[in-house]
């Protein structure tokens, strides 16, 4: 062993060669000081472009590794395509499976915010279509209508049995037919006084005219679903009017891009179909309500 002169334990740093004044004026270091190995690794693993593979870092914690690995990931980012954006969005056809979009990168937030800005003015627009007094007219026309087919069947039987001196007569248990002199129902005495003959011809007419009134009976349910497809009908006419011209507007903006098109007529597609839930909200209910129902199907699920 040799013993160390006192100079020769300090080496002094000319600041003059580092070609700076202060370390701000110096940029960040890159790389990972002192690991070549570890660089090539790690360039070796970024550069492999198939699926499954990875790269792990692992040592002392504090040295830097997750902020020089950010490094290198940027730098080798700038070298290549921009990837695509990768969005989840409700399946109208099955909750528990949402749909995969891909937008070109950059593009999906702002796809977002122009699908909740539609929903929000479509909750705006369809309210106001529903609302309208034309609607309104146009539906109690459907609905009279019924109501009239109905009130004329059961009155054009009434007309029947009163000449044949029985009556149409709505009770809490339903309607029934009963013997009438003039205008006054016979009670079960005064029909009791009759003359046989008589008797059994009213009860005679009376099973007629009942058998008649279940032919009646039997029409409303086909009477109901004739109505109720009118209102669909409508329905969709309003919905569509109202809808079609705002999701193309926005579709216009996004023509270059098959995923994003695709979602909006699905989109579209079910708000129409599902036009009914503004109808039936409620008076205390408000449009945005309803169209979150519509744009998710069943349960507040949104379209984005």
């Amino acid at each position: 062993m040799k013993e160390l002169a006192a100079d020769l334990l300090y080496h002094p740093c000319d600041p003059d060669q580092l070609g700076f004044k202060t370390t701000r004026e110096v940029e960040p270091f890159a790389g990972l000081l002192g690991q070549p190995r570890a660089v090539a690794a790690v360039e070796l693993g970024i550069g492999i472009a198939n699926h499954g593979y990875n790269v792990f870092a692992f040592g002392t914690p504090g040295t830097g590794k997750h902020k020089a690995l950010e490094r290198f990931l940027e730098a080798a980012a700038l070298e290549r395509a921009v990837p695509d954006d990768l969005c989840y969005v409700n399946n109208f056809d099955d909750a528990q499976k949402p749909r995969l979009l891909r937008l070109p990168g950059g593009r999906a937030r702002k796809f977002q915010k122009d699908v909740q800005a539609l929903i929000e003015e479509l909750g705006t627009v369809l309210g106001g279509a529903f609302e309208s007094d034309q609607y309104q007219t146009r539906r109690q026309v459907i609905e009279e209508s019924f109501e009239e087919r109905q009130s004329k069947a059961l009155s054009e039987l009434n007309e029947q049995a009163r000449a044949q001196g029985i009556t149409l007569l709505r009770t809490p248990l339903g309607i029934v037919f009963a013997p009438i002199r003039g205008d006054d129902v016979l009670s079960p005495e005064e029909f009791q006084k009759l003359a046989e003959d008589e008797r059994a011809r009213l009860k005679k007419q009376i099973e007629q005219f009942q058998a008649e009134l279940q032919k009646i009976l039997h029409q409303l349910p086909a009477w109901q679903r004739e109505k109720r497809n009118l209102i669909q009908q409508l329905n969709l006419e309003v919905s569509t009017t109202a809808v079609s011209p705002l999701v193309a507007e926005l579709r216009e903006g996004y023509a270059d891009v098959a995923d994003a098109i695709t979602h909006l007529e699905v989109v579209e597609k079910d708000i129409l179909q599902n036009a009914q839930a503004f109808v039936t909200q409620g008076s205390g209910g408000q449009p945005q309500d309803a169209l979150q129902l519509l744009a998710g199907g069943r349960g507040i699920e949104k379209p984005f």
